[in-house]
């Protein structure tokens, strides 16, 4: 049996994800395997998405918060420490995990699946995607995940998101290149 507890926007070091590090026991129970995985995304198409859902706008500073945010968890990324008081953690690259079975494998075979790489193809139901709803739930590889920027790449706003210059070196020092340079 598996317990996957999953939590966004808030930030790495928050003490409330101490304290549940420590507590987990009285929360959950025993396990006998316990692993924390930080999946992360690109932010060109995070922040298209984000945008999109109405997440964040133009009209209020939140956006900022979710900038620095998306900064926290790129250098925790980057310095993939892989002991955590216990905790086996895995740092899961949602760009190469959307695009590569050989990495889904590797991914799987870490949190002790067996894999043979195929996409699960479901859609989350709770929200679906920002950009195509539940229409491709069954198809989810079908779904555009790394062209979402294609839409905003002539949004002031979203072209103001990357004027933060460490935004944009974090990005490319774990992604590459995703898009052409603004």
């Amino acid at each position: 049996m598996y317990f996957i507890y999953s939590y966004e926007d808030i930030y790495p070091n928050d003490e409330r994800l101490q304290y549940f590090t420590e507590q987990y026991q009285n929360f959950i129970g025993l396990s006998l395997k316990r692993y924390e995985i930080l999946i992360l995304r690109d932010p060109y198409n995070l922040f298209a998405s984000l945008i999109k859902s109405n997440m964040i706008d133009p009209s209020k500073e939140d956006y900022k918060t979710y900038i620095n945010l998306y900064k926290a968890y790129a250098k925790e990324f980057i310095a993939a420490p892989d002991f955590n008081g216990g905790l086996q953690r895995i740092y899961l690259n949602y760009n190469h995990w959307f695009v590569d079975p050989k990495y889904r494998i590797h991914i799987a075979q870490n949190l002790g699946f067996e894999s043979i790489g195929e996409a699960y193809n479901r859609v989350a139901t709770m929200k679906g995607s920002s950009f195509d709803g539940l229409n491709l739930d069954h198809k989810a590889q079908e779904m555009k995940v790394l062209e979402r920027w294609k839409e905003f790449q002539d949004n002031v706003f979203w072209q103001t998101i990357f004027q933060d210059a460490e935004l944009v070196e974090l990005s490319n020092e774990i992604f590459g290149e995703v898009i052409p340079i603004l």
